[in-house]
């Protein structure tokens, strides 16, 4: 379930690399909406419908008497569910006992954080004439108070996929952020990591998860971890960057989100 957070780290630093000076104006703003809806969106309503088929099929069974009656049917809650669901904003309610494609909570997320750093990024522009700078400012407050909520609203282990998913959301997405940030500069300066490094950082996120059910305050550098992850693999030139370079794992990097997606 951690990896959830991976991908918000992730995707904090891919959406920065290709945005961070593109979010000026609030015509380029709006493209930047519509092109991520059009990213998330049209897997997440094929499925949306696709579970709904189902649980409408299986109704007509069970009226039937094809099976034992349960709760999993479809009924008007469920429908006001999708609904909410396809307007992203189950993540903010709790509805952790109507979950039709339950992987989608996080795409409901991760849509609220793509608001959130193209608010900051157009806000940034404005207020101040070294805009990085500002942008810096803004998401060092933003990762403060999130990091806030998620300490003492949430008992670790947080595995919250509704109510304070939004949250965790914008707080990893953040931390990719940064991470763009470090790796700009040590880019720039010919920076190269090898091998080695490579390793230790693999074997730390392995020793992390192997260990985060017994120890759960290991979430609390989790995202961090994965930040120093994703800095190493963009600075990296060792073996282990170039086995994910090769032709099998980056097809899987091009599917990976209608993997997710689909893989209930």
């Amino acid at each position: 379930w951690i990896f959830v957070d991976y991908f918000f780290v992730l995707s904090g630093f891919v959406i920065a690399f290709a945005y961070h000076d593109r979010l000026s104006r609030p015509d380029l703003v709006g493209r930047f909406f519509i092109l991520r809806f059009g990213r998330l969106w049209p897997l997440h309503l094929v499925m949306t419908l696709a579970l709904l088929f189902l649980l409408a099929a299986k109704s007509v069974l069970m009226a039937m008497n094809f099976g034992p009656p349960d709760a999993t049917q479809l009924t008007s809650d469920t429908l006001l569910f999708a609904l909410k669901d396809l307007l992203f904003l189950n993540v903010f309610l709790n509805h952790a006992d109507m979950r039709l494609n339950f992987p989608a909570w996080s795409i409901n997320a991760e849509f609220w954080a793509y608001i959130v750093f193209a608010c900051i990024c157009f806000l940034s522009s404005r207020v101040s004439r070294k805009p990085k700078f500002a942008m810096l400012g803004f998401t060092a407050a933003l990762l403060g108070a999130s990091g806030l909520v998620l300490a003492e609203v949430v008992h670790l282990p947080f595995g919250a996929a509704w109510g304070w998913g939004g949250v965790r959301a914008i707080f990893a997405f953040l931390l990719g952020y940064l991470a763009f940030r470090l790796w700009e500069p040590l880019r720039d300066r010919g920076v190269q990591i090898g091998t080695a490094i490579e390793l230790v950082v693999v074997v730390a996120v392995v020793a992390m998860i192997w260990r985060i059910d017994d120890v759960p305050a290991l979430w609390a550098v989790s995202t961090t971890l994965f930040a120093i992850s994703i800095l190493v693999f963009a600075l990296s030139q060792g073996l282990v960057a170039k086995l994910l370079s090769t032709g099998p794992c980056r097809l899987m990097g091009e599917r990976s989100y209608s993997i997710y997606l689909i893989h209930i």
